[in-house]
């Protein structure tokens, strides 16, 4: 795992032990995940178990809306992120071009 994060330029991050308030995002995953799937229904097998995260997991990101990111899907919030990243780098893009169109030469 390690050798795969560092060959993607990831950073690993570790919690102190028996504090989970330092990763409140995954254990408010993996309480609603608790309370949405495994306490509603009997997962019999490990198959089972993956079809029923499986489809839980495409609702989770794709129709339920939450609160903590203004009632939109997580879908929703990642597409508008997107959008406005590239409008980020198209906006950035049109004032270099125009500060080249301006200043051909580069001279500051």
């Amino acid at each position: 795992m390690r050798q795969f994060l560092r060959a993607a330029e990831a950073n690993q991050e570790f919690t102190h032990f028996a504090t989970p308030e330092e990763n409140a995002y995954i254990e408010a995953f993996h309480s609603i995940l608790e309370t949405e799937v495994v306490q509603r229904f009997e997962l019999d097998s490990y198959y089972g178990a993956k079809l029923s995260i499986d489809s839980y997991m495409d609702f989770y990101n794709n129709r339920r809306l939450h609160g903590g990111i203004d009632f939109m899907t997580p879908q929703q919030k990642w597409d508008e992120y997107e959008l406005s990243e590239k409008t980020n780098f198209i906006t950035s893009g049109e004032a270099d071009r125009a500060m080249l169109e301006s200043n051909p030469a580069g001279i500051t």
